[in-house]
């Protein structure tokens, strides 16, 4: 896809079509990422609310992305929205508000694949595989034909109106009037209060001893056996019977997938231009020091693109706390937040965008504070990748450990297998980040 043929997401043109298309919409999903990102679960009862399982259908979403390139490459939608968390509702309030006008629909008109579905429910259901778009009224003709090329449904809900309102109408009834900004944008803000759990410092204090100090560190056998066992463990044993079970290497444009560092996709086939992908979690680091523990993770994802080969260009992250309600976890996300905003600047790469899921916690007790990097780099030639594995051609060519081993295990895996977690993580020294990221 080239740059100009990119459309944002916006409702503009007084006049113009708004049209979903892609799946029906069913119950499945109905309240799914709105309900999960704010409901704590007990291990004694059931949620008071269980949402349905979205169903996805990945040759569907194939189809229905090969539709869409189609239509951008002709100039066929004025704006465009996928249907995610809070579908209709969600994708109406977001295109109307970045527009210049309004937007009225007709709920009516949605293609349903179960007839009983209330209004509420249509509004609310986060069905796959769908999408909104904009059209001209010139352009419906070449629309439709796309759509019937693809064997994509279609409905026309409504049109783009000069009232700056959004409007949705159910059987003749005005079911929703709202300023689209109040819903999209201009939401309620938190000033939750938050202070340094009282039982940090003696946390942070609590240092692993299963060091090169510790005496009954294992010797020999022994080490051979512990290695074994820590290689084992869940944390560290393959996780191939998982990757193997998707197909890695649909149109042939991956370079690297798993075991390496990065995944690496072509995407242009005549100069060789690829994009590498990297994600990092470091939930122990996290809730030994927040803020520490966050630049880790991202120091983490920008060495493992770096060291394929790319540059790397931008971060995108998935926030996951306990409840915001609970003074020790909002300390937890402000700091954790702040390290991710502080080592960005410092690394020089944006935040494009991300999510935060909070109320992860059973019974009273949050999950580890878990902020997940995604780092993307860029490659100029993916025929230059580097891969993370050594090969029979590189027998007898010397191997190097760049940087300083300190001792430095406290949050370690090594100390999660011994059964501790305390003390202080690991210190990042953030130039010498670029630099491994340079001599890579």
């Amino acid at each position: 896809m080239r740059h100009e043929d990119i459309r944002l997401a916006n409702a503009s043109g007084v006049g113009n079509q708004v049209v979903l298309f892609g799946a029906r919409t069913g119950g499945d999903g109905i309240g799914g990422a709105s309900v999960l990102a704010s409901e704590s679960f007990d291990d004694t009862k059931k949620p008071s609310k269980r949402p349905a399982v979205q169903v996805g259908d990945p040759f569907a979403e194939k189809v229905l992305i090969e539709c869409c390139l189609e239509l951008f490459k002709g100039s066929v939608v004025e704006g465009i929205q996928d249907l995610g968390a809070a579908g209709i509702s969600c994708a109406t309030s977001e295109l109307a508000s970045n527009g210049e006008g309004g937007m009225h629909v007709d709920l009516t008109k949605v293609l349903l694949r179960d007839p009983t579905l209330t209004p509420g429910e249509i509004l609310m259901s986060e069905s796959q595989e769908r999408m909104m778009a904009v059209v001209s009224p010139e352009n419906v003709e070449r629309f439709e034909a796309i759509m019937k090329k693809w064997g994509v449904e279609y409905s026309f809900l409504g049109e783009v109106t000069d009232t700056g309102r959004l409007t949705i109408e159910w059987d003749g009834q005005v079911i929703v009037d709202v300023d689209p900004r109040t819903v999209a944008h201009d939401g309620p803000t938190y000033e939750r209060p938050y202070a340094r759990p009282a039982g940090q410092d003696a946390l942070q204090a609590d240092h692993f001893t299963g060091s090169a100090a510790d005496d009954a560190r294992p010797r020999g056998e022994q080490l051979g056996e512990a290695i074994k066992a820590f290689m084992a463990s869940p944390n560290m044993c393959s996780k191939s019977w998982i990757t193997n079970q998707y197909d890695r290497y649909v149109q042939g444009n991956t370079a690297l997938s798993m075991p390496d560092d990065s995944g690496v996709v072509r995407v242009d086939e005549h100069t060789n231009l690829g994009v590498a992908l990297a994600t990092d979690a470091s939930p122990r680091f996290t809730y030994l020091d927040p803020y520490e523990g966050a630049r880790a993770s991202l120091a983490e994802a920008y060495r493992n693109v770096a060291t394929v080969g790319a540059r790397p260009v931008a971060v995108s992250d998935c926030l996951n706390f306990g409840s915001p309600e609970d003074p020790d976890v909002m300390w937890q996300f402000a700091e954790a937040v702040r390290g991710l905003a502080d080592g960005c600047m410092e690394l020089g790469v944006p935040v494009t965008g991300g999510n935060v899921s909070l109320y992860n916690q059973t019974g009273g007790k949050a999950i580890n504070p878990t902020p997940v990097v995604a780092m993307m780099g860029v490659m100029d030639d993916v025929t230059r990748r580097t891969p993370s594995g050594w090969a029979p051609e590189h027998d007898g060519q010397a191997i190097y450990l760049l940087g300083t081993t300190r001792d430095e295990l406290d949050g370690s895996e090594w100390a999660r297998f011994k059964g501790h977690l305390g003390g202080l993580p690991r210190r990042l020294i953030w130039r010498l980040n670029v630099s491994l990221a340079i001599c890579s």
